[in-house]
């Protein structure tokens, strides 16, 4: 694919760098961890994929379809059920497809089929959409994931050799180029397989580097001020599928400002660029720049100095004249520059492995030597905490500094009794984490929030955001959708409503319907809680998690948990009030006597040997829990020093006692 600075005349360079800098260094080929962090189209990191473990980054959508259909597989994808049933190899099929009736979006406003504009002819571009569209026909009854996005690959990497282009979509040519009037042909490509688990991500650079290690980063970020997204927004298109508003002369796509690269901005390149190299969390780091970029020489080698070894700094310049990049420019004065650098606190990266989903069933101390575990990891500080993208009621974010450090270091099961919005499991260390919550509602929004791909996630939210055109303003947008969810509820939807409703919250009436109001001027999904959501995504993708939907007292009673389990029990405060606990909504109310019924659950599970921690409060404006201090008098009783001061529940001040009580 043609591609506006490709390294592909560099790969001997930056494979010499490696190999010099990186590997000289007792590293062995088979365990190192290579990321490519700007990936475009794939080249560096396919050149290194049959020596090392890959993972891929890039802020554009079609950049990922190729990395996760391509780049990060190890074998074509199986497509035996839907060949049996097509007579065909599956790109003959699609190649042999004609200009049906299906003309769609593309040939509607990139082709003189639709439109003035001349990107392809009317031919190609009714192909592009026929496939297109028969590839999202297959998706569901015969296409793994794999599969899929191993069409749209195929598919992408022909459309530029059928595009009116000079090399771009930021502009059509205004007379056909003879490679137009080419026969659109898709082309399995060559599948390299290096018998490791590659990952491919479609993330903000400076978001992936705080939660990714690696050994070798190699960093490839725009030069200039001319954004990516104007110049392949045409194959994002047609990856996405999604009917976009487009604008202008060529028919952009609409970009939000988080979709639009920071390092093309040459006010904020610099901290931008600062924060990633102080974020980045691998040995080895390369980097691809220009002398005709917005960063100076000296203003990288200042970074790099400040976060990484001084010694280890290195620069090495090369011509552009013998190496053409990503800068079109006839002065031969300009140089390619490719930077080396070493973070040598850094650790060795963890080769990755499939993450292991068998839920453990330990019933006897035999059994639990038989168990494998992931490595646990125990939160140590409050830098390393993620936020949960949920504001539940009683959420113990704030306070888990405090609380942690009571949680003890050998958790095998973590049971989150009463999960909420999971701020509590989502950090503490421990080898498979059990969610449950009475809400059904919740429990599927956990899932799919852990479950779903990060890059499917966004788009599927975006999705209701642009379609509903939810904002701080727009009250009719967002009662609209809460009508449509109530009618047909899904996880997604009901996210949507949480980002634009007052005070985030997750509020049901008697009949189960969302009912809780607009957040007028405050509540939005901004900058701040995507982030939450990706890190959150993130973080449940790389734990071995089960979730229920039970009754405490059923949930208890139905697992079998090795002897390091904990169960962790949040539940609501019978003296203090919140959504969950203001009137029954569909769900049980919290009464004295289910206080009591957990009560007796946990001496129950005391008995049988079993850890618990129990949050609660014994004492909120002038109201105390007696039966709960009564009965924590056999237990140990931790206060917590915090006050929770709620305004939207909270009319009087008044003082509240948190504690955790424990049985160890």
């Amino acid at each position: 694919m043609r591609y506006i600075g490709s390294k592909r005349n560099l790969i001997a360079e930056i494979e010499g760098m490696v190999n010099d800098k990186c590997l000289s260094n007792n590293v062995k080929n088979n365990d190192v961890v290579f990321l490519d962090l700007f990936a475009g189209t794939g080249v560096v990191a396919q050149s290194f994929k049959s020596k090392f473990s890959i993972v891929t980054n890039d802020n554009m959508y079609f950049s990922y379809v190729l990395a996760r259909g391509e780049t990060i597989l190890n074998e074509v994808p199986n497509f035996d059920s839907l060949e049996l049933d097509i007579g065909c190899d599956v790109l003959d099929y699609l190649n042999k497809l004609g200009c049906s009736t299906r003309a769609g979006f593309v040939a509607n406003n990139y082709s003189q089929f639709g439109s003035d504009r001349m990107y392809f002819t009317e031919e190609n571009a009714i192909k592009i959409d026929h496939i297109r569209s028969q590839i999202e026909d297959w998706r569901e009854k015969y296409l793994s994931d794999d599969a899929y996005y191993y069409l749209l690959a195929c598919l992408l990497q022909a459309v530029p050799f059928v595009s009116n282009i000079s090399g771009v979509y930021g502009a059509y040519l205004k007379k056909w180029d003879k490679r137009a009037f080419l026969d659109l042909t898709l082309k399995h490509p060559a599948i390299i397989n290096n018998n490791k688990l590659n990952q491919a991500f479609n993330l903000d650079a400076n978001e992936l580097v705080r939660n990714q290690k690696a050994d070798i980063c190699y960093i490839d970020p725009p030069y200039n001020g001319r954004q990516y997204t104007s110049n392949y927004h045409l194959l994002d298109t047609i990856a996405y599928a999604d009917n976009p508003n487009i604008k202008g002369i060529t028919g952009m796509r609409e970009y939000s400002a988080s979709e639009k690269s920071i390092y093309c901005s040459k006010v904020k390149v610099h901290d931008e660029f600062e924060r990633l190299i102080a974020d980045i969390q691998a040995q080895h780091i390369i980097i691809s720049y220009s002398s005709d970029g917005i960063m100076s020489e000296e203003a990288i080698i200042d970074v790099l100095k400040k976060y990484c070894d001084p010694e280890t700094v290195h620069l090495k310049k090369i011509p552009y004249r013998k190496y053409k990049s990503k800068i079109v420019c006839s002065d031969s004065a300009v140089n390619e520059y490719m930077f080396y650098a070493q973070k040598p606190e850094f650790a060795r990266a963890e080769v990755l492995t499939k993450k292991k989903n068998s839920c453990y069933l330990a019933t006897s101390e035999t059994d639990e030597k038989h168990v494998i575990y992931p490595t646990a990891t125990k939160i140590k500080d409050s830098n390393t905490l993620l936020a949960s993208p949920l504001n539940y009621i009683g959420g113990k974010f704030k306070l888990l500094p405090q609380m942690l450090s009571h949680f003890p270091d050998d958790i095998d099961e973590l049971i989150d009794v009463f999960a909420g919005g999971l701020n509590v499991g989502i950090n503490v260390g421990c080898k498979k984490l059990i969610v449950n919550d009475i809400n059904h509602f919740v429990v599927d929004l956990l899932k799919t929030l852990g479950d779903m791909p990060i890059d499917e996630l966004l788009a599927a939210l975006e999705s209701y955001i642009d379609r509903y055109e939810l904002s701080k303003t727009n009250r009719e947008g967002f009662l609209r959708l809460r009508s449509d969810y109530n009618k047909n509820p899904n996880p997604i939807a009901l996210y949507a409503l949480i980002c634009y409703s007052f005070n985030y919250q997750i509020r049901f009436n008697g009949n189960l319907e969302y009912n809780n109001p607009f957040g007028k001027d405050r509540s939005s999904f901004s900058e701040k809680l995507r982030r939450k959501l990706i890190l959150f995504n993130q973080r449940l993708s790389q734990i071995d998690v089960d979730y229920f939907n039970l009754p405490f007292e059923e949930l208890i009673e139905t697992l079998v948990v090795s002897k390091k389990a904990l169960f962790y029990c949040d539940p609501p405060y019978l003296i203090s009030t919140g959504s969950y606990n203001d009137g029954n909504r569909g769900f049980k109310n919290w009464t004295p006597e289910q206080e009591d019924k957990l009560h007796t659950t946990l001496d129950k599970i005391n008995s049988l040997g079993y850890r618990f921690i129990l949050s609660n409060v014994t004492e909120h404006k002038g109201s105390k829990n007696q039966q709960l201090i009564e009965w924590a008098k056999k237990y140990n009783v931790v206060p917590l020093n915090f006050n929770y001061n709620n305004s939207s529940y909270n009319t009087k001040q008044g003082i509240t006692k948190e504690v955790i009580i424990t049985n160890f």
